[in-house]
């Protein structure tokens, strides 16, 4: 039951994700570029034609202060995430000092077993949406891999800055290391400078 709860809970988080692309480009983007419906389908996993397209043509700035959008809310979603873990974490931290050990539950399984399988399913959600998040920034980075091959290197810096900042800071929130992002801008990097 509680794994069952853990897996809904990350199928959420995942929407989330996606829904956080979705949200910002409709929000970023004016009326007078408007979006079909159709065009942004749901999963991140095929960003239709026209919101693709809107992305690309953004200016280097413009792209710039969208990704900024779009970091701050996924942000906002692992910060949201690591408070529901660290709450689960004290939750159960308080019951374990007020109820004897001896105390089992009804399937036999000990309350120790129970805390520590809750709150390692905790931790492994906490890291997948910070996978999840990284997976979204470096489908927008792969939008924009052609235009980002001609860019001056102040503003290939500028962009390796802000993503590498938000890798680590995935990385923190969700304890393991990631190479997508980085693999992703080195490539832009290595494509810019060959150019």
């Amino acid at each position: 039951l509680i794994t069952k709860a853990f897996l809904q809970y990350r199928k959420r988080l995942s929407y989330e994700v996606d829904n956080v692309f979705e949200t910002s480009i409709l929000m970023y983007f004016t009326s007078s570029q408007s979006i079909e419906e159709n065009d942004i389908e749901k999963g991140n996993k095929k960003i239709g034609n026209g919101a693709k397209y809107l992305v690309t043509q953004l200016a280097f700035t413009q792209f710039l202060s969208f990704l900024k959008i779009v970091i701050e809310h996924l942000s906002g979603l692992i910060a949201r995430a690591r408070v529901g873990h660290l709450f689960l974490a004290d939750y159960i931290d308080t019951i374990d000092q007020t109820v004897p050990c001896e105390v089992n539950s009804k399937d036999g399984e000990s309350l120790d077993s129970m805390d520590t399988n809750m709150v390692c399913l905790s931790v492994e959600t906490l890291s997948f949406v910070c996978e999840r998040a990284q997976e979204c920034i470096h489908n927008i980075l792969q939008m924009r891999k052609y235009q980002h091959y001609n860019i001056p290197l102040n503003d290939m810096k500028d962009l390796w800055d802000l993503s590498i900042a938000f890798v680590r800071f995935c990385e923190t929130e969700g304890g393991k290391r990631n190479f997508i992002i980085r693999t992703t801008l080195l490539e832009h990097a290595q494509a810019s400078f060959e150019g």
